[in-house]
C-alpha cells in the first residue's frame, strides 16, 4: 500500500516520436492523478556527463515508476543501465523502471540491461505466410531507408561536401542522422505498414516481460503480465533493487498523510481508551517524538476529533483514501524566515513532501505561492476577543427611558385636551347629562369625572362607578383615544422590559484600529497565536499601523494555543486576543460567566481550506468535494454543530432594586402633597366664589357654572354649608350635615321651600 499519493519520473528522447510519447503519458498520467516529478530529455546523440548527473538526480526522486523511452545506440545505453543498476541498490525504496521495446531493442542483447526492468511490447500479430505482403513491406523498408540516406547526406554535404562525408571520419555521424530520420520518417507504400499512424485507443493488446537471471546468472526476458482491452494482468516481479512485487487485484486505498495542530475546535486531542480505540467520530491520530514518520516507528496514539476531522471524513468518502493524521513536529502552521525565505510548520511539511494534505489552514498569498489550496470551505475573519466591562448604572429614571422627554410631554398634553374636549361635547350635546336630566335632581357630568373617565380609559381601568360621558361624539374622541392609549401603553411596557433587562457594556477599545494598541507604553496588551495566519496579516500588512501593532504588541505577546491565551486574559497578563471570529465565537459563547465580549473587523477576509503541495493533480478534486458538500448542506450543519449561534449557556437577568424606580415613588408623594395643596387651593376658589362671586360680574358668574355645574341664572343662589353635628330646629327640621347640591352647594330657593313644608 502506498505511503503518499503516486509519482512518476520520465526518461525520454529528445525527437518528435519522444515527444508525443511523452504528451500521451501526460495525459494519461493526470487521468490516473500521477505526479510527474521529474522529466529527462536525452538531447545530445551521446552520453554526456550531464545526461549521466540528471539521470542520477531521476534515481534520487525515488518515484514509484520511471517510464524510459530512449533511441540512443548499445554502447549509450550500457552507461546509462550500469547508473540505473549504481542506484537500485536502495533497498528501502522500491522504484519500478518500464521501458519500451524501441529502447530494448536498440540495446543488443538484454545482458546490459539492468535485471528487474518492465518492457511493454504490442501483442505480436498472428504469422501469415503471404509473399505478396512481405513482398511490399520489403519495398516499403527499402524506399524508407533510401529516403533517410538521401535526407542524412544533404544534410552533411550542407555543411561540407561530397568527399569528406564519405571519409570514415564522417560516416558514422552520416549513419546516425540517418537512422534518426528512418525513426521521424514515413512512407506511404503498397503495405501501409511505414505511413503515419494515428493512435486508437481500443487496439491496446501488449505483454509485459520481465528481466530476470536464471541459475547459471543469465538475463533473460519472463513474460509476466498481459493487458488487452479488458484489463490488465500480472504475475509477481521482481523490481530493480530485487525486492519482489505482488501485484494485486485492485487499487488499494492510497494512506495520505495528514499534517495538523491542535487548534480547538477545528482539532481536538485526546488520550484513546483503555483499548486504544478511537470509537465514534474520534480517528487515530500520532505524534512522533522525533519529528519524522519515517525514522519513528514507536509514535505517540491520540484520538482526534473536531471540525476538520469531520470535513476529513467527507474528503475520504469521496476520493477513496485513508487517512495517516499526524501533528507538525512545531506545532506551528506555517511562517517564512525573511532571511533566507524557510518555512516552519505545516507549510514545510508540505513543500518537502512529508505531508499529502492539511486540514482547514488560513488562506493568505504568501502560503498561496509555496502550496495549493482547494476551495475554501469555511470564511475566514479576524475578530479580538475582550473582557466585558459591565456599566453599572443607578439612575432614578430608569422608567422614563423607553420614551423621549418630547413624547412624554406630548403624552400628558394630549390627556389634558381629551379630558376637556370630551367633558365640553358631553356638555354641548342635546344628548349629554346636562340636558336629559335638566330637570331631575341627579348631578350632571362634570369636569372631574372627565378626568377620571379619561384616566380610565388611558390605563384600561373600569370605571362604573364614576359617571360616563353620554353623547357619541365625546363617546367617539373616547374610542379613538383608548387606541392611542393602548399602542402607547404596549410600547411602553415593552421598551421598559427591554431597557431593563439587557446589560450594558463597555468595550475597553474601539477595534483593531483603536490608538491603544500602538500608543507606546501601550496600555492594552493583545496575543496571538505564534505561526497562526493571524500573526502573519498583521507582520507583513502593507498598511504601516498594523504592522506597528505586531512589532509594539502581538510580537511581545505570541502565545502557543488559544486556551493559554485565554488563561492569561482571565489573569490579567493581556488584555486581549486576536484570532479568527469563529473560534473565538466559540469561546464566548462556551464561557458560562459570560466574562468575555468579541469586536469584528471587517478589513480582514479570507478562508479556511485543504492544502497540498503546489501543483498537486489532487486540488481540483478536492475543491469539487468541498463544493458538493456546501451545496447539500453538510458543510453547514457541521458548521452549526461545532459553531453554535446561541449567546452564554446562561443569561441572568438584572435585578430590580428600589432605587431603580425611586423617582417613581418620588412622583407619587410629589403628587399626593400637590393634591393636598389642591384641595387647599379649592376650598379657597369656592369661598371667594361664593363669598364674593358678584363683584367679580359675569366673569365670575361664568367661573361658577364652569366649576359647580349651575345653570344659567342660579349663580348667585350658591352658598356654603360647613358639616357639623346634627340638631333639630324649632320647626321640627333636623339640621346637620349634608352634600352640596351641584357639588356641595345648595339652593336657597330650594331650602325655603323645604322650611315651608315643614311648617
Amino acid at each position: 500500500m502506498k505511503q503518499r499519493w503516486r509519482t512518476l519520473c520520465f526518461v525520454f528522447s529528445a525527437d518528435y516520436e519522444g515527444k508525443i510519447f511523452a504528451d500521451g503519458m501526460l495525459y494519461y498520467a493526470a487521468k490516473a492523478k500521477w505526479k510527474i516529478i521529474k522529466t529527462l530529455w536525452l538531447i545530445d546523440d551521446t552520453v554526456t556527463n550531464r545526461t549521466k548527473s540528471d539521470l542520477r538526480e531521476v534515481i534520487s526522486k525515488a518515484s514509484d515508476a520511471v517510464i524510459m523511452h530512449s533511441r540512443l545506440s548499445h554502447h549509450d545505453h550500457a552507461q546509462l543501465f550500469e547508473i540505473i543498476a549504481t542506484g537500485a541498490d536502495d533497498k528501502q525504496r522500491t522504484t519500478v523502471w518500464v521501458i519500451t521495446e524501441m529502447t530494448s531493442h536498440l540495446t543488443t542483447g538484454p545482458q546490459v540491461i539492468t535485471p528487474g526492468m518492465l518492457k511493454v511490447t504490442l501483442k505480436s500479430p498472428g504469422k501469415y505466410r503471404d509473399v505478396i505482403i512481405y513482398d511490399n513491406v520489403l519495398r516499403d523498408a527499402m524506399s524508407l531507408f533510401q529516403l533517410s540516406f538521401e535526407e542524412s547526406v544533404t544534410k552533411c554535404i550542407q555543411n561540407s561536401n561530397l568527399e569528406n562525408c564519405m571519409k570514415d571520419s564522417k560516416r558514422e555521424t552520416v549513419r546516425r542522422v540517418a537512422r534518426r530520420h528512418l525513426a521521424q520518417s514515413a512512407v506511404l507504400g503498397a503495405s501501409n505498414l511505414y505511413d503515419e499512424q494515428e493512435s486508437n485507443e481500443n487496439a491496446t493488446a501488449f505483454t509485459i516481460w520481465n528481466l530476470k537471471k536464471d541459475i547459471t546468472g543469465t538475463k533473460k526476458w519472463s513474460r509476466t503480465g498481459m493487458g488487452t482491452a479488458t484489463g490488465l494482468a500480472m504475475e509477481r516481479f521482481i523490481a530493480p533493487n530485487g525486492k519482489p512485487i505482488e501485484p494485486i487485484s485492485e487499487p488499494p486505498r492510497p494512506v495520505v498523510h495528514v499534517a495538523v495542530n491542535e487548534y480547538p475546535p477545528f482539532v481536538y486531542k485526546d488520550d484513546p481508551s483503555e483499548t486504544e480505540e478511537c470509537l465514534g467520530r474520534f480517528v487515530p491520530c500520532y505524534e512522533y517524538s522525533q519529528g519524522d514518520y519515517l525514522a519513528d516507528s514507536t509514535p505517540n496514539k491520540f484520538c482526534c476529533f473536531g471540525i476538520s476531522i469531520d470535513f476529513l471524513s467527507l474528503l475520504q468518502q469521496d476520493l477513496n483514501f485513508d487517512a495517516d493524521i499526524y501533528f507538525a513536529p512545531d506545532g506551528q502552521f506555517g511562517i517564512v524566515n525573511d532571511s533566507d525565505g524557510s518555512w516552519n510548520g505545516i507549510v514545510e511539511e508540505l513543500i518537502t513532501g512529508k505531508a499529502t494534505l492539511s486540514l482547514e489552514m488560513g488562506m493568505n498569498k504568501r502560503r498561496a505561492e509555496v502550496i495549493s489550496f482547494a476551495h475554501p470551505t469555511l470564511l475566514l475573519e479576524l475578530g479580538i476577543l475582550v473582557n466585558k466591562n459591565p456599566r453599572e448604572e443607578v439612575n432614578q429614571n430608569h422608567w422614563l427611558k423607553p420614551f423621549h422627554t418630547c413624547l412624554w410631554l406630548t403624552l400628558m398634553a394630549t390627556a389634558c385636551i381629551v379630558f376637556i374636549v370630551v367633558w365640553w361635547l358631553d356638555r354641548k350635546s342635546p344628548l349629554g347629562y346636562r340636558y336629559i336630566l335638566k330637570d331631575s335632581d341627579e348631578e350632571g357630568f362634570t369636569l372631574l369625572d372627565s378626568i377620571s373617565y379619561v384616566g380610565g380609559v388611558t390605563f384600561g381601568k373600569d370605571i362604573r362607578p364614576q359617571r360616563t360621558p353620554r353623547s357619541t361624539s365625546s363617546r367617539l374622541v373616547s374610542c379613538v383615544y383608548s387606541f392611542l392609549a393602548l399602542i402607547l401603553i404596549n410600547s411602553y411596557c415593552a421598551n421598559l422590559t427591554a431597557f431593563l433587562v439587557k446589560e450594558k457594556v463597555d468595550l475597553p477599545i474601539s477595534g483593531i484600529d483603536d490608538p491603544r494598541l500602538i500608543t507606546e507604553p501601550v496600555t492594552f496588551m493583545v496575543g496571538a497565536v505564534k505561526g497562526s495566519n493571524e500573526e502573519d496579516y498583521f507582520r507583513h500588512h502593507v498598511n504601516p499601523s498594523f504592522r506597528k501593532i505586531y512589532e509594539v504588541n502581538l510580537q511581545k505577546n505570541t502565545l502557543k494555543s488559544l486556551d493559554y491565551g485565554v488563561t492569561l486574559m482571565r489573569n490579567g497578563v493581556i488584555q486581549g486576543l486576536v484570532g479568527d471570529y469563529l473560534t473565538l465565537r466559540k469561546i464566548v459563547h462556551s464561557d458560562r460567566n459570560c466574562t468575555f465580549s468579541l469586536i469584528k473587523d471587517h478589513t480582514f477576509k479570507s478562508g479556511y481550506g485543504f492544502a497540498l503541495p503546489k501543483d498537486s493533480p489532487w486540488v481540483k478534486d478536492v475543491s469539487l468535494s468541498v463544493l458538493k458538500h456546501q451545496e447539500n448542506g453538510s458543510v453547514k450543519s457541521i458548521e452549526d454543530r461545532w459553531f453554535p449561534k446561541s449567546t452564554c449557556s446562561e443569561i441572568k437577568h438584572r435585578p430590580f432594586f428600589p432605587i431603580h424606580f425611586s423617582s417613581l415613588f418620588l412622583v407619587v408623594l410629589t403628587v399626593m402633597a400637590f393634591s393636598v395643596l389642591a384641595l387647599l387651593a379649592e376650598i379657597l376658589i369656592a369661598f371667594i366664589l361664593v363669598k364674593y362671586g358678584k363683584m367679580l360680574g359675569p366673569f365670575g358668574r361664568l367661573l361658577k357654572r364652569f366649576l359647580f355645574d349651575v345653570k344659567r341664572g342660579e349663580e348667585d343662589l350658591l352658598t356654603l354649608h360647613y358639616p357639623g353635628k346634627q340638631k333639630t330646629s324649632n320647626y321640627g327640621i333636623t339640621e346637620g350635615p349634608f352634600t352640596y347640591q351641584n357639588q356641595g352647594f345648595v339652593d336657597d330657593y330650594d331650602l325655603e321651600r323645604s322650611f315651608a313644608s315643614k311648617r
